[in-house]
């Protein structure tokens, strides 16, 4: 696994580009890379002569935090001066996936699908990156040891549906579509566009041709996205200094349980977003 990224930053966790007159945005570069072992297992059984159901499981990459040790520079606000690199270790936790899928099959006339999945978003709750030369590291909201970054995610589960069918209007040719749902893993709090996600549909069709005796398939999909309209309300603004309640302001992140380590910029807005996508592949078998 590897990252490799250069993100807007700044020092005390706000989007704010100016404070107090000095430039207060910079940039901040991290490049890391890792082994993360992972496994996945399936079982398929055939109850019926028609029916095929299913059931698989993939585990979370290295089974739970992954480490990642590289490089990060920072720049941040108007430091003059070259700013030489840090070795870290980046620190994360991926998802775990459980699906469920059977098919009713007649081959070469027509074939239904659905499927289930749940996707464990929940243990993705942190992205840190911490001082390497530091032992005793440890990504800790309460009580942080060599922590140079810290990125709340606290996202959530996760669940999909999909479903599915073909039809072989020859035995050489299959049609097929499907559709699907699937749910928002990110929390208002902690939403950004560069990890932007929200309840959203999928529509697919297409089409597959054997040809050569079989041995050559060509096949064409598009696939439509299209989420839902996200509205993200203001977190609300309380005093940056509690002594001045008239002095500069800051977004409430004490109202979603995070403390001002764990700041960062407010994503309020309205966010509409589509995607579709052509696949095109062709397969030789001999």
């Amino acid at each position: 696994s590897s990252v490799n990224t250069l993100r807007a930053r700044n020092p005390d966790g706000t989007d704010h580009l100016v404070t107090g007159g000095y430039i207060n945005e910079g940039r901040a570069h991290v490049d890391v890379a890792g082994v993360d072992p992972a496994l996945g297992v399936g079982l398929i059984l055939q109850p019926l002569d028609p029916l095929f159901v299913g059931v698989s499981y993939q585990s979370q990459p290295a089974f739970g935090d992954m480490k990642l040790e590289g490089q990060l520079t920072q720049i941040l606000g108007s430091i003059p001066q070259q700013v030489a690199p840090e070795d870290v270790e980046f620190v994360q936790a991926l998802t775990d996936v459980l699906r469920f899928g059977g098919r009713w099959s007649m081959p070469g006339r027509y074939e239904l699908r659905l499927s289930f999945s749940l996707t464990r978003w929940s243990s993705f709750d942190v992205q840190c990156i911490l001082n390497r030369g530091r032992d005793d590291r440890r990504c800790d909201r309460d009580e942080p040891v060599g922590q140079i970054v810290n990125i709340p995610r606290d996202w959530s589960d996760a669940w999909g549906v999909r479903v599915g069918a073909s039809y072989w209007a020859d035995p050489d040719i299959e049609i097929y579509l499907g559709s699907g749902w699937d749910g928002n893993a990110v929390p208002d709090h902690t939403a950004e566009t560069s990890l932007y996600d929200a309840d959203k549909f999928n529509a697919a069709v297409g089409a597959k041709l054997w040809l050569l005796d079989r041995t050559l398939v060509l096949k064409a999909t598009w696939t439509q996205w299209l989420y839902l309209t996200r509205d993200i309300e203001p977190r609300g603004r309380v005093p940056a200094d509690p002594t001045d309640p008239g002095g500069p302001t800051v977004t409430d992140i004490a109202s979603h349980g995070l403390p001002p380590t764990l700041r960062n910029p407010d994503a309020a807005g309205t966010y509409t977003h589509t995607i579709g996508a052509l696949n095109v592949s062709a397969e030789y078998r001999f």
